[in-house]
């Protein structure tokens, strides 16, 4: 069987299932849409790689997952409850994170078995060297935030 018969292959399985694959298995449908790509003459072949702006959800996901890092200590003997005050109050993770740059991978795919998911970038307010990156683990499935610089 050739490359391009194990494409059409998959396209096609994907297809049969596609409204379950797309609620049920995301990641999947990253390299289904690369493998229709390739498939599609007439479709120029478009790079996944270019940031795009995060939406207001995923803004609020990383204002908890910052606060959770950073604002809040370990041993906090009500956690959820000290993340939760930290995101919502003045000057907290959410305010914050909103004037942050922030630049989100949708479709990241590393090169051998290992990720694939969104990763976000986040550039702090105060200088270019503070630095964080987010993404998402599998177990326990959580938004890891990690910082690089003084954040």
């Amino acid at each position: 069987m050739s490359e391009l018969e194990i494409l059409r292959e998959f396209v096609a399985d994907v297809d049969a299932v596609h409204d379950w694959a797309k609620k049920e298995w995301p990641d999947l449908m990253v390299t289904y849409r690369k493998a229709k790509g390739l498939l599609d003459e007439s479709v120029p072949f478009k790079s996944d790689n270019h940031p795009q702006p995060a939406t207001e959800s995923e803004v609020r996901l990383l204002a908890y997952a910052y606060a959770d890092t950073c604002l809040v200590a370990e041993d906090s003997e009500d956690r959820d409850s000290a993340i939760e005050d930290e995101v919502q109050g003045s000057g907290g993770g959410l305010e914050q994170v909103q004037s942050a740059y922030i630049a989100v991978f949708r479709t990241y795919i590393t090169g051998g078995p290992g990720y694939m998911g969104a990763v976000y970038l986040i550039l702090w307010d105060g200088a270019p060297e503070f630095v964080s990156v987010a993404f998402w683990e599998r177990n326990p499935r959580r938004l890891k935030m990690i910082h690089y610089g003084n954040v």
